[in-house]
């Protein structure tokens, strides 16, 4: 764990994701910018935590998928289930921010399978409304 990250149940993908983001803060799904992570809350890191998520440009859009895709490799590494889905989720809200509507329902797809596999309800009933969401937005 970096010195700079506060302990958390998933202190290795925080801390990979930190490091992905250039050494950045990370923050919280739900949090506001500038909010560590406390305890075991579960710090649930959304990829547009990143400037690189949020700004319109295509270089930066690029990057913030490369570094998405970066995090699932590394937890797909892992034997974590909610680790990989994590990264997925991170995947699919750069895809949304991106406008690519059909890999973002698919990246959520992989998301809401390994929540499923690990049993996470919590997850799964956040998710799958999403994923209802997404897909309803998809051409026919």
């Amino acid at each position: 764990m970096e010195p700079s990250c506060k302990p958390c149940a998933n202190e290795f993908v925080c801390c990979t994701r930190r490091r992905a983001l250039g050494g950045r803060p990370v923050v919280p799904v739900g949090a506001k910018s500038g909010q560590a992570p406390e305890g075991n809350s579960g710090c649930a890191v959304s990829a547009t935590s990143s400037p690189d998520a949020q700004t319109g440009s295509t270089r930066e859009h690029a990057r913030a998928e490369r570094l998405a895709r970066e995090a699932i490799s590394i937890a797909e590494r892992t034997d974590s289930l909610n680790w990989q889905a994590d990264a997925y989720c991170d995947l699919t809200e750069v895809l949304i921010a991106a406008d690519r509507t059909n890999e973002a329902a698919e990246a959520l797809d992989q998301a809401l399978d390994r929540y499923q596999r690990k049993k996470n309800l919590a997850m799964v009933i956040q998710v799958r409304p999403k994923l209802e969401a997404l897909r309803q937005k998809l051409p026919t």
